[in-house]
């Protein structure tokens, strides 16, 4: 029997041959992803385009391929069981498509994380702070969807950075904080060419904005800010004051706390500060108290809530050496 990848491999390249892929493609770029509804994020756009053509896939696939050839004549019940196999097929295929995207993303993010930081914890619990703080304001689960992306990618830029600006010991020099300013533009500049991710560009670029309108790199103030990237925001400060750093100590629980708050209305959205600041202890305990492990369990029950696919166990990010 041929094996699956053998398989696999002989029917893409006869796809690939019949030309169908690149019809395809152009046809749905020209058609469809051109007029997106106002209102609607690339994201959800993207998944409805997704779902609508594996959809329409699936039942001209049923109607041109005969089954009753593959494996002959095939009664009304047996049509239908052959209907339901390919469309399990084609949603497991989607499915594993988004967990594909999923596990690339934790893997980018941990691997910036772990070189700015020398550990990947970083990246969970700036995405668990964030998620925590986007539920307790009862945002929708497509705002919560995109700060998780944007959460674990907030730093990609960086890795266009020197480790000799990036984790410096002492004082920058004025061209070495305009080279980390730069990194916001570079993230989103790599992020940009990835339609599943153009809902995590708000939060890559505009992190660090501040609500007086005095941040970078575009100086936006106040609600101009996207929301996702004012709690990103307030959530990434935190982490960054209690966390201990090659180049700086932390600060304990009680100091950084007081310093985000003071940060109200000047730094930081007012409204965002306000949830944070009832919630600031658990989300301490949640994130500095915990084990690597535990921090992961959260993640994983973050996608599955909110992604509606698992992270398998056996794939982790292997141990730096």
């Amino acid at each position: 029997m041929i094996e699956s990848e053998e398989l696999k491999e002989s029917v893409k390249t006869r796809l690939e041959e019949s030309g169908i892929i690149g019809t395809m493609a152009e046809r749905i770029c020209h058609s469809l992803l051109s007029e997106k509804p106002p209102g609607l994020s690339p994201d959800e756009y993207f998944h409805l385009v997704s779902i609508s053509l594996l959809e329409l896939l699936r039942a001209r696939l049923l109607a041109s391929c005969e089954p009753d050839r593959l494996v002959g004549p095939l009664d009304r019940g047996q049509l239908l069981d052959y209907d339901r196999i390919l469309q399990g097929l084609l949603l497991t295929l989607e499915r594993d498509l988004l967990r594909s995207h999923l596990h690339m993303i934790r893997a980018l993010g941990g691997a910036i994380a772990e070189r700015d930081t020398g550990t990947n914890d970083h990246s969970y619990r700036v995405t668990i702070f964030a998620v925590r703080i986007a539920e307790a304001m009862g945002l929708p689960r497509q705002t919560i969807r995109s700060l998780i992306k944007g959460a674990f990618l907030h730093d990609i830029g960086k890795i266009g950075i020197p480790d000799a600006v990036l984790i410096k010991p002492g004082e920058l020099t004025p061209p070495e904080r305009e080279i980390i300013k730069s990194h916001v533009s570079r993230g989103a500049g790599i992020i940009e060419v990835v339609t599943w991710l153009a809902d995590a560009i708000d939060v890559i670029r505009y992190h660090h904005e501040r609500w007086d309108g005095t941040g970078y790199l575009a100086g936006l103030c106040g609600v101009e800010i996207p929301l996702t990237a004012r709690i990103f925001a307030v959530a990434d400060v935190f982490d960054a004051l209690t966390s201990r750093r090659p180049y700086k100590l932390s600060y304990n629980f009680d100091q950084a706390r007081d310093m985000v708050v003071a940060g109200a209305g000047s730094q930081f959205d007012p409204d965002v500060v306000r949830v944070f600041a009832a919630r600031a202890e658990d989300l301490y305990a949640e994130g500095h108290r915990a084990a690597t492990r535990r921090l992961e369990e959260v993640i994983r029950r973050f996608i599955r809530e909110y992604f509606a696919v698992e992270w398998d166990r056996a794939v982790q990010m292997e141990p730096s050496m």
